[in-house]
């Protein structure tokens, strides 16, 4: 609150910025549509076969992965959907089809590069020490029953290293 304050230059009270926060918060319902990344992952992969449930998982992960890392809590929820798309493009060895997607209008290669990078990083870190022949492929193990993917560098399968 004191930074809130200072920002302001201290033309407003605690007890002014404390009512003006409720007055907001009622005046709104307490409803806020925060944007999740999730949704511009999907608004990115388009409706094309490409938007398999293979490549929304793999983008769900990686973000999941991402949040393990504080340098990104700022970073736009369309940023970091962009970059999670071109990831899950590179995976697959398909960053040409990145070209292809809607979120190039607004980022470009050069712009997500750095999530790129950090996601990347973060899955390396999943398997510390075995970072040689990785295998990044999405996998459908057998007996769990749920029906959903999972990295194959998940769950220690000792073919896939």
């Amino acid at each position: 609150m004191t930074k809130l304050l200072r920002l302001c230059e201290n033309v407003y009270s605690q007890k002014d910025m404390l009512y003006m926060e409720e007055k907001l918060l009622k005046s709104t319902n307490f409803q806020f549509n925060l944007g999740q990344p999730m949704v511009f992952v999907h608004y990115y992969l388009d409706a094309d076969a490409e938007s398999t449930s293979e490549m929304v998982n793999t983008c769900n992960y990686l973000l999941d992965v991402l949040l393990l890392n504080s340098d990104f809590a700022s970073v736009t929820p369309s940023r970091l959907a962009a970059g999670a798309v071109y990831t899950a493009f590179s995976l697959n060895n398909k960053q040409n089809k990145y070209k292809n997607r809607n979120c190039t209008r607004f980022y470009q290669v050069q712009d997500i590069i750095q999530i790129n990078k950090a996601m990347l990083s973060e899955l390396d870190k999943r398997k510390p020490g075995q970072v040689q022949k990785r295998d990044r492929r999405l996998v459908n193990k057998p007996g769990t029953g749920s029906g959903q993917l999972t990295p194959s560098w998940v769950g220690g399968d000792s073919e896939c290293w």
